[in-house]
């Protein structure tokens, strides 16, 4: 197993032995690894595989965002503008349910959707065929008083 903080320059992090008896099975194995110290926020991880003869090969890298969020946030809206679909991608700090409210400039509610949310980062898919050409904002309610910054998207 090899880390990344860059994505780039990569360090091995540990090495976990192959459960396959004597080394080589055509079956499908499944393996774990923990990173026991992450450092920072976001973490490249690839693997290094290694055949009997010596041979290794890469695989392709994947990316962790380790850090959890701590408010409610909206961290983007796309596509923006939308015609039909907008996705609001929200972070959250706890499983909750939310209200998704879509407001015109004037401040009058004109949609609103419930969406049950998980800790971490989620997408919400939001239908604004019906709406008409314009600017609007998105704001998000979670019951208990969280408030967050609303974001802004076009309607075409």
């Amino acid at each position: 197993m090899q880390r990344s903080a860059d994505g780039i320059n990569y360090v091995s992090i540990g090495f976990v032995n192959s459960l396959a008896l004597n080394g080589n099975s055509s079956d499908l194995i499944s393996y774990t690894f923990t990173d026991n110290a992450p450092a920072g926020a976001r973490q490249y991880y690839r693997l290094r595989q290694q055949d009997i003869s010596g041979q290794s090969k890469l695989s392709n890298i994947v990316l962790i965002k380790g850090a959890k969020p701590a408010v409610l946030t909206i961290e983007s809206i796309f596509p923006n503008p939308a015609k039909n679909t907008v996705n609001v991608i929200v972070a959250t700090p706890v499983r909750d349910n939310i209200t998704v409210m879509i407001t015109d400039m004037a401040g009058r509610t004109v949609m609103q959707q419930i969406a049950n949310v998980e800790t971490g980062s989620n997408t919400i898919q939001l239908n604004v065929a019906a709406l008409t050409t314009g600017a609007y904002l998105v704001q998000l309610d979670c019951g208990n008083g969280c408030e967050q910054a609303p974001a802004r998207f076009i309607k075409n």
